[in-house]
C-alpha cells in the first residue's frame, strides 16, 4: 500500500475512535489523537527505503539504517539460522511490522505504574497516553492494510512467515478502489461530525 492509503486509513481509524470514545482534553486531545494515528500509520514503513515517512523525515530513516546495519554486523558472527532470523527482522516488513511489538510498546508505555509514567509530570500523563495509544492504533491500521498486500509476520517473533489476506498490488487498481472507499468514509464521518447534512 502507498503512503497516502496508509495515512487515509489511519485518519479513518482515528475518526472512528473519536466518534466512539470520549477523548480527554476536548480539541487538543483530538488533535493529538489524529496526529498520532497519522504518524503511526506511516511508522512501520521506516524499514522501506522509498517510504513516505523516510522521504519526509530523513533523519528517522538514517537512524533506522544505522541500527539495522549494527544488527546485521552482529549477525555476521552468528550461526546460519540466527543470522537469517536477524536479517529478516531488520529487513523490509521486519520487526516494525510485528503486531507483538506494538502490544509490547502499549504495555510498557501506558499501563499504570510503569517507570515511564512515573517520570512524566502529572499534567502531561493524559496527553502522553493519548499520543502513545494513537501511535499504536495508527500502526495497527497500517498492519491491517498491509495484510491485504504482501502480508505481515502476524506471529513474529515466533514465526517470521508473512500472512496475507489478499494480494492487492501497491499502486494498482484495487488499491485505488480501496483508497477511494477510505476517502468516502472519511468525508462521511466529517459531514456527520460537523452536522453538514
Amino acid at each position: 500500500m502507498t503512503g497516502t492509503t496508509h495515512i487515509t486509513g489511519g485518519l479513518l481509524t482515528g475518526m472512528l475512535i473519536m466518534q466512539r470514545v470520549d477523548i480527554p482534553g476536548e480539541h487538543i486531545g483530538k488533535v493529538i489523537l489524529v496526529t498520532g494515528v497519522v504518524l503511526g500509520s506511516l511508522l512501520p514503513d521506516l524499514d522501506h527505503r522509498r517510504s513516505t515517512i523516510r522521504s519526509k523525515w530523513e533523519i528517522a530513516g538514517c537512524i533506522y539504517d544505522i541500527l539495522s546495519w549494527m544488527v546485521k554486523f552482529v549477525a555476521i558472527f552468528l550461526p546460519r539460522k540466527p543470522k537469517r532470523y536477524l536479517r529478516r527482522a531488520v529487513g523490509v516488513r521486519g520487526f516494525l511490522h510485528w503486531p507483538s511489538l506494538y502490544l509490547l510498546v502499549l504495555c510498557i508505555a501506558v499501563l499504570p505504574g510503569t517507570v515511564i509514567l512515573q517520570k512524566i509530570p502529572l499534567e502531561f500523563v493524559e496527553v502522553y497516553r493519548i499520543f502513545i495509544c494513537s501511535l499504536v492504533i495508527g500502526a495497527g491500521s497500517h498492519l491491517v492494510l498491509d495484510t491485504f498486500s504482501d502480508g505481515i509476520p502476524l506471529l513474529a517473533p515466533f514465526n517470521m512467515e508473512r500472512v496475507p489476506l489478499a494480494n492487492i498490488k501497491t499502486g494498482g487498481l484495487w488499491e485505488a478502489i480501496f483508497f477511494i472507499c477510505e476517502v468516502a468514509a472519511v468525508l462521511a464521518l466529517v459531514v456527520k461530525e460537523f452536522g453538514m447534512i
